[in-house]
């Protein structure tokens, strides 16, 4: 579950009951989890777009300048083949990769700014 987060002070403060219920629903993947004992958590603010799709694409304002954020959480989930494409498009200027839908100028982000 999302919680709200504090940009101005660069935070976003965990919940407990938010981490021992992940934690229970874990244990129903993983049983031999229920005997770790939980000493910290990790929180961070992440970037999340009206239509909660990413922008990945060359900028048609800078030259050399590449876009790449916005994951909306699934940044850990889609970092490697995210980094793969961004990889191929920024060494041969293509990548064989379906991205138009990620383009930054697209009207879902239009519409709703």
């Amino acid at each position: 579950m999302r919680n709200p987060s504090y940009p101005d002070v660069c935070r976003a403060y965990v919940l407990p009951r938010n981490t021992l219920n992940q934690f229970k629903q874990i244990r129903r993947l993983a049983p031999e989890l229920k005997r770790l004992n939980i000493i910290r958590v990790w929180t961070g603010v992440e970037g999340y777009l009206p239509d909660a799709q990413p922008i990945m694409g060359p900028s048609r304002t800078t030259s050399g300048l590449f876009y790449a954020f916005g994951f909306s959480g699934s940044g850990f989930q889609i970092g490697p083949g995210a980094g793969d494409v961004m990889a191929e498009l920024i060494d041969t200027g293509h990548t064989t990769t379906p991205i138009d839908m990620f383009d930054i100028n697209r009207s879902a982000i239009s519409a709703n700014s």
